[in-house]
């Protein structure tokens, strides 16, 4: 399937060690993500991270607004984020584009990269979730 730059592959594909599917999320050629199938109604977006890539001003975790599109679009409800030092972040997509959650968009002018990106803080989303055991993904703040 192909969304604007985004390429995502039309079959879901299994990891020998793993029952979980997934299906990668380019973008212009990089990987940016893949997403993953826990649960017949549960996809989450999975994407790496290192602890210098939160934004510094805003205590908050990026997406660039294309990628979040294709995931809305996709009816994905949830992403993730696996930093490098083996912290594990969960949060709503439905959150990164709420004013009332502290997302923010910025825009970036001739840098090359994405030129729109939603930040949210990451009091938003549920930190460290296989220290409990796995994905309890319903146990994230409820909705005010």
């Amino acid at each position: 399937m192909k969304h604007k730059s985004h390429t995502v592959s039309d079959e879901w594909k299994t990891k020998a060690s793993s029952t979980i599917a997934f299906k990668p999320i380019r973008y212009r050629r990089k990987k940016v993500g893949e997403i993953r199938r826990h649960a017949p109604d549960k996809m989450i977006f999975w994407s790496k991270r290192t602890p210098d890539q939160v934004h510094y001003k805003l205590d908050a975790w990026g997406i660039d607004a294309e990628t979040l599109e294709l995931l809305r679009m996709m009816q994905v409800r949830y992403i993730g984020i696996e930093v490098s030092n083996g912290d594990t972040y969960i949060g709503r997509i439905a959150d990164f584009v709420n004013p009332d959650k502290g997302a923010t968009r910025v825009e970036y002018a001739g840098r090359g990269g994405a030129t729109v990106m939603w930040f949210l803080p990451k009091v938003h989303f549920a930190a460290k979730i296989k220290e409990r055991g796995g994905l309890e993904l319903l146990s994230l703040p409820k909705r005010a």
